[in-house]
């Protein structure tokens, strides 16, 4: 007898066994009990217990490419809120109770995945799954609700406080840049005040007028004395010849 990979026991599964040289199929057939207990239902994934075992196996198709004419959609209390599976899977013949295992019957549940967020691969990844009573399950949408009101007010009372220190920095801020203004202007207004005063000084305004009149008779004189020195000049050249 060989068992590639060694043992089960030794923590690798068997593959194949083998007698004389030759494969062996009796020696891998499976002698365990096939049928469900008590024990086996409760390790069972929940969202297979209604349909582990069957209930009723005339209700359900051996094969059939169809979702909702198999038992793990209809009989599923993790995809229908209803409490009963998905009504359209049944009729007055083939009804919820006559198919489907009792175990989450007038529950309504769901199931939660954590770790699977933005694809990530090596996080550490967690299934829920969560049963409740309509009564109970309104009384933990009021609770979640308030947990979310009581979050997001906590929330906005930190963002108020970040907010109201912006706005005192900011304050803060602009009262520097106005004094700075203030200096600024104030310095600018007492130099625009001594230059107004010394353009309009009257001293200056005569000096600057007899400073006009002395050009103006200065460019008159020099254009009577080039024009003497030309007709001089034309007088010359005329004795010359």
């Amino acid at each position: 007898e060989k068992w590639l990979g060694g043992r089960e026991s030794q923590g690798t599964a068997p593959i194949a066994a083998y007698m004389g040289g030759r494969l062996d199929p009796w020696q891998m057939l499976f002698d365990e009990p096939m049928h469900h207990t008590r024990e086996s239902r409760a390790v069972a994934l929940p969202e297979r217990r209604p349909c582990v075992p069957f209930k009723n196996p005339q209700c359900w198709k051996r094969m059939s490419k169809l979702l909702i004419e198999t038992c793990e959609y209809c009989c599923s209390p993790f995809v229908h809120n209803s409490g009963r599976g998905n009504p359209m899977c049944f009729d007055s013949v083939w009804t919820y109770e006559r198919c489907c295992n009792d175990d989450f019957t007038d529950l309504l549940c769901e199931m939660k995945r954590k770790g699977e967020e933005g694809g990530c691969v090596d996080c550490k990844k967690t299934v829920t799954w969560i049963c409740l009573t309509p009564p109970e399950k309104r009384l933990r949408d009021a609770q979640n609700n308030y947990n979310e009101k009581v979050d997001k007010y906590n929330k906005l009372q930190n963002e108020s406080v970040r907010l109201a220190g912006e706005v005192a920095a900011a304050r803060d801020d602009l009262t520097w840049k106005s004094g700075l203004y203030q200096a600024n202007y104030t310095d600018f207004d007492l130099k625009l005040r001594v230059w107004s005063i010394a353009y309009n000084n009257q001293t200056r305004l005569i000096s600057e007028g007899r400073l006009q009149q002395q050009n103006a008779t200065w460019n008159a004189s020099r254009h009577v004395l080039d024009e003497a020195q030309r007709a001089l000049k034309a007088s010359q050249e005329t004795l010359e010849e």
